[in-house]
C-alpha cells in the first residue's frame, strides 16, 4: 500500500466525475420477491478526471503525471488522492462517549450517509464536548484513542482534512500532444475510496 500523493499540477483544469457504487447480491424466489444482501459496509468510488490541457511548455509537468503513473505500474498500486468537494470536516461528529470506549474511528458525513475515514491529511482538533482536547492518539487508519475514556453522552467531533485512497483502472494511459508544447490527457480512470479496501 503507498502513501504516495497525487500530483497538484499548475495549468491543469480538472472536470471531475464521481459514481459511489455498491457490491448487492440478488435472489429472487419462486415467488417472485426478492432477498438482498450487501457484500460492502460502505462504497468504492469510480472517479474521472478530465484534463482539458496542460499548459504550453508543460514538458516537467507531464513527466511528473507520466512518472506518477508509471511509478504506479498501472493499476497495480495505490496512492492518496485530494478530493477538492470532499476533502474536509469541521467539527464532524465521530462518536459519543460512553465513560467505558476509549478508541473511535474518524468519520465523516456527506448529507445522511456516514463513511469511516481512514486516510488523514491533518487533523487540526479534536473535541470532547465542545472543548478541545490532545489527550489522545490517532493511529495510521484514523482511529482515535484517548488517554481517558470520554464520559458518558459526551459528543466527540473533529475537524481536519483526508485523502481518497485510488488506484488507475487501467494499465494502458494515453498522454496526447495535439500541438507545440500542448499536452491533452482525455481521461483518467480511477477508484477510490475513504478506507483502505483500495
Amino acid at each position: 500500500m503507498s502513501n504516495a500523493i497525487f500530483p497538484t499540477l499548475p495549468g491543469i483544469t480538472q472536470v471531475v466525475q464521481f459514481y459511489p457504487q455498491f457490491s448487492t447480491k440478488v435472489q429472487v424466489a419462486r415467488s417472485g420477491r426478492e432477498y438482498r444482501t450487501s457484500l460492502w459496509a460502505n462504497p468504492k468510488y469510480d472517479i474521472q478526471i478530465n484534463f482539458e490541457f496542460l499548459r504550453a511548455d508543460a514538458r516537467q509537468e507531464m513527466q511528473q503525471l507520466v512518472g506518477f503513473y508509471i511509478a504506479r505500474q498501472g493499476s497495480y498500486d495505490n496512492f492518496l488522492w485530494t478530493n477538492v468537494d470532499d476533502c474536509s470536516v469541521t467539527d464532524q461528529v465521530f462518536g459519543t462517549g460512553d465513560g467505558k470506549t476509549a478508541s473511535f474511528q474518524l468519520m465523516r458525513s456527506l448529507g445522511p450517509a456516514i463513511e469511516p475515514v481512514q486516510n488523514i491529511n491533518a487533523i487540526v482538533n479534536v473535541k470532547v464536548a465542545g472543548t478541545a482536547t490532545t489527550a489522545y492518539t490517532v493511529s495510521s487508519t484514523g482511529m482515535v484513542t484517548f488517554t481517558n475514556p470520554p464520559g458518558a453522552g459526551q459528543a466527540l467531533t473533529w475537524t481536519g482534512t483526508y485523502y481518497y485512497r485510488c488506484r488507475f483502472t487501467a494499465d494502458t494511459q494515453e498522454f496526447d500532444k495535439f500541438m507545440n508544447q500542448l499536452w491533452s490527457v482525455d481521461q483518467l480512470d480511477m477508484t477510490g475510496c475513504l478506507g483502505s479496501a483500495i
